[in-house]
């Protein structure tokens, strides 16, 4: 964390400085932890900075009003999705009624066409 706040001119003077200490190898580029140790750097570097739209919602979030209009607006699109869900199993199972009510072996061959 302190590595993600102070930079990465921090970094190099800490590798400079302690590369004869063993504790501290995982800071060289050759070694197999190096690139975990920068992974977990540059996640906590992103949370530390938020991006314009992460301040946005950060500020959103802080007032009841706007937090409580975004819930029921998802509530309403959740509940319109559900809706439509619905309205289309319901038509497929109408569909598949429809079907299953036809008596597919009571045909009969009225007539048969001959073409030339």
């Amino acid at each position: 964390q302190y590595t993600a706040v102070s930079g990465r001119q921090f970094l190099a003077g800490l590798a400079q400085r302690e590369q004869r200490n063993p504790q501290f190898d995982f800071l060289k580029p050759t070694h197999m932890l190096f690139s975990y140790f920068t992974s977990l750097v540059d996640a906590y570097s992103k949370v530390l900075t938020p991006t314009d739209v992460q301040r946005v919602f950060g500020e959103d979030g802080q007032d009841p009003k706007k937090v409580l209009a975004r819930v029921v607006q998802r509530y309403e699109w959740n509940r319109q999705a559900e809706e439509k869900k619905a309205q289309a199993k319901a038509a497929d199972d109408e569909k598949e009624r429809l079907y299953q009510s036809v008596d597919w072996h009571e045909f009969v061959v009225v007539e048969t066409i001959e073409f030339p």
